[in-house]
C-alpha cells in the first residue's frame, strides 16, 4: 500500500524547487519539506517512538506544523492533533485517554504538558535537525496502521477519539484527487484548525499532487473579509469550508465570480447557500462524510439548476447502504439510515470497545472476513438518478457550524453543576434561518426569576471551561420537568418554544432617524419582533455571523465602515446610533472604558499600551471569571479635546482622578500592559500618597530597561557598549534556539524600521491603515516624550509581573524585567505564554486570564 508520505516523497522528486507550502512571505519548496519532514522523523524515532506510538501534536499554524505531521506519519506512529484553544480540561482528557507517549510543542506552550508526558519542542527539533542528514526514514506501515486520532462529540460526557487508518487517508486523498479533481497548477487554501478532520485534506492533497497549500492563519480564518482578500491575493483555485464559513463570506459583500473550486461540507447544504455559491466559482462541490469513514464518503457536483441538493455517489472503493431498524436494505425511494462501508472505514474508537461495537457493524454483505460498516446515524433515501439525498438525523445528535455535537456530552456538563437536576439539548433554526443550541434546564430547586440571568451566566461559564466555544449553549430555558410520551421516551415536540431574543421589560422604541435605520437593520438579522433601542445586542443573541451582517449593512447605510470592536463598547442602538452621529462620542469619563463592569469582586483597571486603546486586551478579559468587573484606561488625547500633558505625572494625575470619579473610596487594582506599566507605577505612588487603598500592581510584560539619558554622558557611552556585546551574546543564543521566529521578528523588525525612515523623509508615502492613523502616532510620540522625563524611583510596593515565556530581543534583567530595585515590598513573576505582542492573542489569552484571576482572587480574599 502507498502512503502519504511516500506519494508526497514522489512529488518531491518531480518538482524539487517547486512551492509546496506557503505562510505569509515565508515558502518552502518539496525537496524542503522532504528533506526536513526525514529530519525531523529521525528526531522523533531518536526520543524513543516506535511505530504505533500516539504523539500528541500542539503547534500554531505554520510551515512546520505540516511537515511535523508528515515526519510522524514517516515513523510509523500516529499522531494526535491538538487544538491550543480548547480548555484545558479537555485537551488533558484527550492526552491521557489516548495513550499519547510524547507530546511535540512550542516553548511557549511547554509548561502545560512537561509535567505528564515528554516534551519535543518544534524550536529545539528544527536546530537538532542539521546533526541528521536528509535519507529516506525506512519504515513499514501496512493499510491497517493508524495514521491519527481524531476526538469528537461523546455521547457518554466525553468526547471519543476515532482511529483513523492509512488506508482511508491514503483512499480519500487519491479518489478526490481524480474526483473533484486537482492538478499540479492548484493552489489550496489551508484554513481549518488541525482538530477538526477536513484539515487532513487541506494539506496533504496539495502535497501529493504537486500543487501548492497557502497556510491562513487564525485570525485570517475568522475573518470572513480577510478570507476573500486572501483568496484573491493568494489565487486560490480550491478552497474548502463549512457552509457558516461560505454564509459569513456572502455576509460581507462577496459578488464577484472567483477561478475557484468550492469544496463544502460539515454540514447540510441549503438550496439557497447554493445558489448562492454556484455562480460565484467555477465549480461547487457539496461534501459528506463522518470522521469515522475518513473525512469525506460522498460527493456531489452541484449545479446551477438542480431543485434538490443532494449528496451525490460514494467516492472510490466505498459503498453506502441505505437500511432499516433490522439492517435490511430499503428499496430506492423509500426512507433509512445510511451505512458506509469500504476502505475509509475507521478502526473504532480508542478505549470504547461497546461503543465500537454499536457504531462499526459487520458488513453482511460483504464476503471479506471482518469487513465493518459505519452506522452514521443519518437518514437518507436514493433517488431515481442514483443520487443520495440525506435527510437529517436518526438520533440527537447535532451538527452546527461544521461541528459534530453528540447533545449528551453538553447535557452532563451541564448536570455537574449543583443547581441543575436535568438537562437536555437541541438545535434550534429561527424564522431568519440563524441556527442556535438550546439549552433546557430543570433546576434542582426553585429559580428566583430575578437570578436567572446571573445563574445562566454562571452555567455558560463553567461550560466554558469545560467544552469548545462552539459546544456551549447560547439560550437557557428552564422547565419544571423535561416532557416525556406515554412509552417513557423525551416528548421534544412538547418542550415550550425557546425565547431566543428576549428584548428588555422595559422596551424603549427608536426615535431618531439613525436609530430607526439601525434598528431596520438589525431586525433582518436577528428573529425578534421588536428591538428596544437600550437592548444589549449580546443578550438578545447576536452571534459573530449576525454582527458580521449588521455591520456590513451599517456601512452601506451610513457610509461608515466601524470595526466589530465598536459592538462590544457600544452594544446598543441607542449607544452605536450615537457613535454613527458623532464619531468623537462625548462620555462621563474621558479615558475610563467600561469594558466588562459587571461583577461583586474589587475592578481591576487596565491601562493602555503604547498602541493607546486596549482591544488587545479583550480576548483576555472574556476569559475572566463572571464576578470579575474591568474597567479600561485608554490614552488621554484620543477624544480630540485634551492636549497629552508633558509628563508621566500629570497623565497618571489625570488618569486618577478618573478613576476616583468612578469609584472615591476604593480599593484599588490596576494592571499596565507594557508601557502602562510604568504609568501604574506612578498612578499607585500619587494614591497611596492620598492614603487610597492599593491592592495590586500588576504589569503585563512592563520591561524597565533604564534609557540612557538617565545616565551622566561617559556611564551613557559605558552602558551602551557594554549592553552591544550582551545583545550579541544573546542574539547568537536566539539563534541557536529559536531561528524561525527571530528571522520572522527581525525581518518585521527591519522592514518596520525602513518603512518609518523612509515615511520621516518623504521618500515613501504612508498608505492608508499602515500602523497608527497621524493623530494616534502623534499622542504616542508625546507619550514618549513624557517618558524620556521620567526618573523611576523605588518605592514601598509589590509588584506581580506576567511576564512573556517568548523573547526575541535582548533585555537588561531577564528575570524581574528591572523592577527588583524599585518594587521595595518585592516582585512576583508569573510566567505566561507567547511573546510581548501576542500574549493577549486568542491562543494565549485564556492561560494568561486563569492566572491572572488566580492573582486576583487572591487580591479579593
Amino acid at each position: 500500500m502507498v502512503t502519504v508520505a511516500e506519494l508526497i516523497d514522489n512529488q518531491s522528486a518531480i518538482h524539487p524547487n517547486k512551492i509546496a507550502i506557503k505562510h505569509g512571505e515565508r515558502t518552502c519548496t518539496y525537496q524542503a519539506v522532504n528533506e526536513l519532514s526525514n529530519k525531523f522523523a529521525k528526531i522523533i524515532m531518536a526520543n524513543g517512538v516506535m511505530p504505533g506510538d500516539i504523539l500528541g501534536v500542539a503547534v500554531n499554524r505554520s510551515p512546520e506544523m505540516i511537515i511535523l505531521l508528515l515526519a510522524v506519519i514517516k515513523t510509523g506512529a500516529a499522531y494526535l492533533p491538538i487544538d491550543i484553544n480548547f480548555p484545558t480540561d479537555r485537551i488533558n482528557y484527550m492526552l491521557n485517554d489516548s495513550g499519547v507517549k510524547v507530546m511535540i510543542t512550542q516553548k511557549q506552550f511547554e509548561t502545560q504538558y512537561q509535567d505528564n508526558f515528554k516534551v519535543i519542542c518544534v524550536e529545539n527539533m528544527v536546530c537538532e535537525s542539521n546533526n541528521y542528514n536528509a535519507d529516506t526514514v525506512p519504515v513499514l506501515i501496512n493499510e491497517d496502521s493508524l495514521a491519527y486520532i481524531l476526538y469528537t462529540s461523546g455521547s457518554t460526557g466525553r468526547p471519543k477519539g476515532c482511529k483513523v487508518k492509512h488506508i482511508g487517508l491514503t483512499n480519500l486523498l487519491l479518489s478526490v484527487q481524480k474526483l473533484p479533481g486537482m492538478v499540479a497548477d492548484d493552489v489550496m487554501l489551508h484554513i481549518t484548525t488541525i482538530s477538526f478532520d477536513i484539515a487532513e485534506l487541506e494539506i496533504y492533497l496539495p502535497l501529493i499532487t504537486g500543487a501548492t497549500v497557502v497556510i491562513a492563519d487564525a485570525e485570517i480564518a475568522r475573518d470572513a473579509r480577510a478570507l476573500l482578500e486572501t483568496a484573491i491575493n493568494e489565487n486560490i483555485t480550491i478552497m474548502q469550508g463549512t457552509p457558516f464559513m461560505w454564509r459569513t463570506m456572502l455576509e460581507i459583500g462577496w459578488v464577484q465570480r472567483l477561478p475557484i473550486k468550492i469544496f463544502c461540507g460539515g454540514e447540510a447544504m441549503s438550496k439557497d447557500l447554493a445558489q448562492k455559491l454556484v455562480v460565484r466559482c467555477n465549480e461547487l462541490w457539496n461534501m459528506y462524510g463522518p470522521t469515522e469513514t475518513t473525512i469525506y464518503s460522498i460527493i456531489k457536483k452541484v449545479e446551477q439548476d438542480d431543485e434538490v441538493i443532494t449528496i451525490g455517489h460514494p467516492i472510490d472503493n466505498t459503498q453506502v447502504y441505505i437500511l432499516d431498524e433490522n439492517l435490511n436494505k430499503v428499496a430506492d425511494g423509500e426512507v433509512g439510515e445510511i451505512y458506509i462501508t469500504g476502505a475509509g472505514v475507521a478502526e473504532g474508537y480508542i478505549h470504547k470497545p461497546e461503543l465500537t461495537a454499536e457504531r462499526f457493524i459487520d458488513n453482511k454483505f460483504s464476503g471479506t472476513p471482518g469487513s465493518k460498516m459505519y452506522k452514521t446515524g443519518d437518514l437518507g433515501k436514493i433517488l431515481d438518478n442514483g443520487e443520495i439525498l440525506c435527510l437529517g438525523r436518526v438520533d440527537h445528535q447535532i451538527k452546527i457550524r461544521g461541528y459534530r455535537i453528540e447533545t449528551e456530552e453538553i447535557e452532563f456538563q451541564l448536570k455537574q453543576q449543583p443547581n441543575i437536576k436535568e438537562a437536555l439539548i437541541t438545535l434550534y433554526e429561527d424564522s431568519l434561518h440563524n441556527e442556535h443550541l438550546i439549552a433546557y434546564v430543570v433546576p434542582a430547586k426553585k429559580i428566583d426569576p430575578a437570578n436567572q440571568d446571573n445563574l445562566v451566566k454562571q452555567w455558560k461559564s463553567a461550560l466554558g471551561e469545560k467544552l469548545p466555544v462552539y459546544m456551549v449553549p447560547g439560550i437557557y430555558t428552564v422547565i419544571d420537568s423535561i416532557p416525556l410520551m406515554p412509552n417513557g421516551k423525551i416528548d421534544r415536540h412538547s418542550l415550550p418554544e425557546p425565547v431566543i431574543n428576549k428584548y428588555s421589560k422595559s422596551y424603549e422604541a427608536p426615535h431618531t432617524a439613525t436609530e430607526i435605520a439601525l434598528t431596520n437593520i438589525c431586525l433582518k438579522s436577528i428573529a425578534t419582533d421588536k428591538i428596544g433601542i437600550n437592548d444589549n445586542f449580546f443578550e438578545i443573541g447576536i452571534n459573530s455571523l449576525m454582527a458580521v451582517s449588521i455591520m456590513v449593512q451599517v456601512e452601506k447605510e451610513f457610509g461608515k465602515r466601524l470595526p466589530l470592536s465598536v459592538m462590544m463598547k457600544y452594544p446598543t442602538i441607542k449607544e452605536l446610533a450615537q457613535v454613527i452621529e458623532n464619531p468623537s462620542l462625548q462620555s462621563t469619563y474621558k479615558t475610563l472604558v467600561p469594558i466588562k463592569p459587571a461583577g461583586s469582586k474589587i475592578p481591576v483597571y487596565i491601562i493602555h499600551g503604547i498602541g493607546l486603546n486596549l482591544l488587545n486586551v479583550y480576548n483576555m478579559v472574556s476569559n475572566l471569571d463572571i464576578q470579575q468587573p474591568v474597567y479600561g484606561i485608554q490614552s488621554i488625547g484620543l477624544d480630540g479635546t485634551m492636549e497629552v500633558p508633558d509628563t508621566i505625572e500629570e497623565i497618571a494625575a489625570f488618569y486618577i482622578k478618573e478613576v476616583l470619579k468612578h469609584d472615591p473610596v476604593g480599593p484599588y487594582a490596576f494592571a499596565g500592559y507594557s508601557f502602562g506599566g510604568f504609568i501604574g507605577f506612578e498612578m499607585v505612588k500619587q494614591l497611596k500618597a492620598m492614603g487610597k487603598d492599593v491592592k495590586l500592581l500588576a504589569m503585563f510584560d512592563t520591561n524597565l530597561q533604564l534609557p540612557s539619558h538617565q545616565y551622566s554622558l561617559p556611564k551613557k557611552f559605558a552602558v551602551k557598549f557594554l549592553r552591544q556585546f550582551k545583545k550579541f551574546g544573546y542574539r547568537i543564543f536566539t539563534i541557536l534556539n529559536q531561528p524561525l521566529d527571530l528571522a520572522k521578528y527581525l525581518r518585521e523588525n527591519n522592514k518596520a524600521r525602513v518603512k518609518s525612515m523612509l515615511n520621516r523623509f518623504g521618500i515613501l508615502e504612508k498608505q492608508d491603515g499602515e500602523g497608527l492613523p497621524e493623530f494616534m502616532q502623534e499622542i504616542s510620540n508625546k507619550l514618549n516624550h513624557a517618558f524620556l522625563k521620567y526618573r523611576v524611583q523605588p518605592y514601598h510596593v509589590k509588584i506581580d509581573i506576567f511576564k512573556a515565556k517568548k523573547r526575541l530581543y535582548y533585555i537588561d534583567d531577564s528575570k524581574y524585567l528591572g523592577w527588583s530595585e524599585y518594587a521595595l515590598d518585592g516582585v512576583e513573576v508569573h510566567s505566561v505564554p507567547g511573546d510581548h505582542k501576542d500574549m493577549f492573542d486568542e491562543g494565549n489569552s485564556k492561560i494568561l486570564a486563569n492566572i491572572f484571576q488566580r492573582r486576583l482572587d487572591e487580591m479579593n480574599s
